[in-house]
């Protein structure tokens, strides 16, 4: 899976990685700077940027929206919130979706 700013962006608002990880994946994936490079400059050992290579993909494929779905994010009054998801719920299920875990639950922030 292709690891891009806005998916890394993504992993980091879902995922608490730390900062230092998030740039070893940064530097990894949108600079394409090698493994032992960013091992000897970050001061950890090699095995962590290979498992650290392998973690970041695997959590963006975990929040790629399924084809034909955009993400949506509103600031609005709570009470709106809770209409919306209603509503939402109501048109999954008249679809015949699931409501999945990165769905109707993220319209509770």
């Amino acid at each position: 899976m292709e690891v891009d700013f806005e998916k890394l962006e993504r992993i980091a608002k879902q995922r608490r990685f730390e900062d230092r990880t998030l740039e070893i994946a940064k530097r990894l994936f949108i600079h394409g700077e090698s493994p032992k490079r960013l091992s000897v400059e970050f001061g950890v050992n090699l095995k962590r940027v290979y498992a650290i290579r392998k973690e970041v993909p695997a959590a963006a494929e975990a929040i790629t929206l399924p084809p034909g779905w955009e993400e949506l994010r509103i600031a609005v009054p709570r009470d709106v919130i809770e209409r919306v998801r209603r509503q939402f719920e109501l048109e999954m299920a008249r679809r015949g979706d699931a409501v999945g875990s990165n769905s109707a639950s993220e319209l509770s922030a």
